[in-house]
């Protein structure tokens, strides 16, 4: 099985796929400050394969030694929505985007790192036309700035990892 590391993990997404993860025997550790919803990772503390640590994201000495012990990494920490991101601008960037950055750089080619984004980051699209993966990314609020920024430093270490092979 697998060893995987989740940032955010305890948020709605996160705290529901650490839970299908543990139950398929994959090793789980979540990096989480658990700062929104204490309990939404209680029913996962009696499995031998979870682990919650009650940090910051942003502790790079921390993350470098969780990078080292883990193959799979997600990264889900963030303040998620515009309203949160303007409340507390400087967090946000710091967490949506400075630490997916710090992850990128302390990553090895061991670590597969495994991005989710979010729709934020095409803004307004044209009227009657969906987006998609090819619509081009115009995100019109901080939320929406900071993830697709996240979502560039993870696609350039792509790039310096297919240029090495």
């Amino acid at each position: 099985m697998s060893k995987i590391l989740i940032t955010g993990g305890g948020g709605y997404v996160g705290s529901m796929l650490c839970t299908a993860l543990v139950n398929l025997g994959h090793d789980v550790t979540v990096l989480d400050l658990m700062k929104y919803d204490k309990g939404s990772l209680n029913h996962l503390y009696y499995f031998k394969n979870f682990k919650l640590i009650k940090k910051d994201v942003r502790d790079k000495k921390l993350l470098k030694s969780l990078l080292k012990k883990n193959e799979f990494i997600i990264p889900l920490a963030a303040l998620v929505g515009a309203p949160l991101c303007d409340k507390y601008k400087r967090d946000a960037v710091s967490v949506n985007h400075h630490s997916i950055k710090n992850l990128v750089s302390l990553s090895s080619k061991k670590n597969k790192i495994i991005f989710l984004t979010t729709n934020s980051g095409y803004g307004v699209g044209e009227k009657n036309k969906f987006c998609d993966e090819n619509s081009p990314l115009n995100p019109i609020s901080l939320y929406g700035r900071t993830k697709c920024d996240a979502e560039e430093e993870v696609k350039k270490n792509l790039k310096i990892l297919f240029a090495l092979d």
